[in-house]
């Protein structure tokens, strides 16, 4: 095709310091997990797995048998996905010691072409999808995908050892013997292990809005938009894939590995490659006339490629960028390259509206501390709860609250949540910028919050002051879409909060359990003002779970309104199962204590 000039706009530039195995028979073309995985190295025993997740917080990554993750055939060649998101969250519980921060999980629908990566336990999810996964600390905020967004995924495939059950089980005490005997002899379920890309080293979102305002201009323009996360920071979860290779009794070949000089880096190599993308600007072009404009904002550097050596190509009506890595040696230090583009038509006139999301309130109804009132004797538990939160609003992240020295701790008070069983406790979010969202007609606003209590330790970014207790109370994820129709011109007050579980049911971790949280485990407050116009009406008030039953629109029950878009994101099989197993270990070692 031939390749026509392109308008690239160059913005500020934020730059910060950022072989072969035994194979299982493959069951219906894609890898048997209830066979294959073993064969690769998984030892299904929680109890192994809560061992050797204490043994490395104290010692790091080393070869064992009972490794949380090994990968797929014995190979660490990184293996790329492409697909719809599905959901966006970030882990609610997970295995202390082989993490240093909470992971982010991304649920992906595989593309045409890229299901062969989904395992026999995998395809039988509906639909098909795949759980990607990267430790939170290390996953750009402004490339983490919303749901509906499309998404490009490079990293490790790998078998996530820590989940096999399958339904109820038959015999608790299985969990703790090595080598799935009660599995094997058929006395409990067996759904076997998952596949997953974990951890990610190049993360591509396609936001299904692009809409924004061009640096220099007041107005948005209607967009496409493209954010990029390219880092060679595995974390622990990459550290522990390597050392599962050199594992006693791992299938693959140990003395071959060891020769090759094979260690337990938590780095994965991002060069010696040029990562390629594909952005088209909201169609059609709407004249002869029309430029291809595109603008570029790098968020991160480190021993990357310049700016200016990145390629911006307009090849018939799609702006192609080529960010190369090909040339670029391999730094033993952080290494990445992180950037937005947005695309556009100069004599676009779609209308785009700009609103003004502020987070006006946050009201937490129960800090749901499982150590409350512990008198063991550790003078360090206390009564208070510590929690992480994160905002989602327009696909735009805000992490409130970050403890990590260098970062943004937006509400400190998250760290250290008192006890809300006589009254409900409001926390001062003055500190939480707001954040603008530029949306065409038809389209919606999405928002999103996801929130944990943290009892276990070694995590830097929710620290627990030695803490170990079983972390099974969810605080849940709200979740509501407006569209811009009712949106615009108005100002909009939207109170919501996490549906709460029928009682007696099953409640999954992004629902709060009615037995303690009745009214939700906490509330969030925003306001939307459309700042496309100078002086917005006020709307009636919309409270609620985001559900059509469970909110209201100024005193009515929001199911009545033609208008209402259900909560999008759809959730994989709930993973509680490991949860309840590690909380009954966790339970038993504190016993001990």
């Amino acid at each position: 095709m031939r390749t026509r000039s392109i308008v690239v706009l160059l913005t500020s530039i934020a730059v910060t310091g950022a072989a072969a195995a035994v194979v299982a028979v493959r069951a219906a073309d894609h890898p048997d997990s209830r066979t294959q995985s073993v064969a690769d190295g998984c030892n299904r025993t929680q109890l192994g797995l809560l061992g050797e997740a204490a043994a490395t917080m104290e010692a790091g990554p080393h070869p064992t048998p009972f490794a949380s993750w090994v990968y797929v055939d014995g190979d660490n060649s990184p293996r790329t996905l492409e697909g719809q998101v599905l959901g966006t969250h970030t882990a609610g519980t997970d295995l202390f010691g082989v993490h240093d921060t909470y992971d982010l999980n991304i649920d992906v629908q595989p593309d045409p072409g890229y299901d062969q990566l989904l395992s026999s336990r995998n395809a039988a999810e509906s639909p098909g999808q795949i759980h990607t996964e990267w430790e939170s600390g290390n996953a750009p905020l402004f490339a983490w995908p919303s749901v509906g967004d499309h998404v490009r995924e490079t990293g490790s495939e790998i078998w996530d050892c820590g989940h096999w059950q399958e339904g109820d089980r038959k015999v608790p005490g299985g969990d703790f013997a090595p080598g799935d005997p009660l599995g094997t002899a058929g006395a409990e379920p067996i759904g076997g292990e998952e596949i997953e890309i974990h951890p990610i080293s190049e993360l591509a979102t396609w936001r299904v809005n692009g809409d924004f305002v061009p640096g220099g201009q007041r107005r948005p323009v209607h967009a496409s938009r493209l954010d990029v996360a390219i880092s060679n920071q595995g974390g622990k979860a990459k550290a522990v894939e390597e050392c599962a290779l050199l594992a006693p009794g791992h299938p693959a070949n140990v003395a071959g590995r060891l020769v090759s000089g094979l260690d337990c880096s938590q780095l994965q190599d991002v060069t010696g490659r040029d990562y390629t993308y594909v952005l088209t600007p909201p169609g059609p072009r709407p004249s002869p006339r029309s430029q291809l404009r595109v603008q570029q904002d790098v968020r991160y550097i480190d021993h990357g490629p310049p700016p200016s050596s990145v390629r911006i190509d307009a090849v018939g009506d799609e702006a192609v960028i080529t960010v190369p890595f090909s040339d670029i040696a391999r730094s033993t230090g952080r290494q990445g390259f992180g950037a937005t583009w947005h695309a556009w038509w100069s004599d676009d006139r779609t209308p785009s509206h700009r609103f003004r999301v502020t987070l006006e309130r946050l009201v937490i109804r129960n800090n749901l501390d499982v150590d409350s009132g512990d008198t063991n004797g550790n003078p360090t538990i206390t009564p208070e709860g510590e929690w992480n939160m994160f905002v989602e609003a327009g696909r735009q992240w805000t992490n409130l609250h970050d403890p990590r020295p260098g970062h943004v701790d937006y509400v400190p008070e998250l760290g250290a949540v008192p006890s809300a069983e006589a009254a409900p406790q409001a926390l001062p979010i003055d500190r939480v910028p707001s954040t603008d969202v530029s949306l065409p007609d038809g389209a919606a606003l999405h928002l999103f919050s996801d929130a944990r209590e943290c009892d276990q330790p070694g995590y830097v970014d929710c620290p627990t002051r030695n803490e170990l207790a079983a972390t099974g109370r969810s605080a849940g994820r709200s979740e509501i879409s407006l569209p811009v129709a009712q949106l615009a011109g108005h100002s909009t007050t939207v109170t919501v909060h996490p549906p709460v579980c029928a009682a007696g049911a099953d409640c999954p971790e992004d629902r709060n359990p009615p037995s303690l949280c009745p009214q939700g485990c906490y509330e969030l407050t925003f306001r939307i003002d459309d700042v496309t116009i100078g002086r917005p009406v006020p709307a009636p008030a919309i409270v609620g779970d985001g559900t059509p039953a469970g909110t209201s629109v100024g005193g009515r029950r929001a199911s009545s309104f033609a208008w209402w878009i259900a909560p999008p994101t759809t959730y994989g099989p709930d993973q509680g199962e490991e949860n309840i197993t590690v909380a009954r270990v966790i339970d038993m070692l504190r016993a001990d204590r």
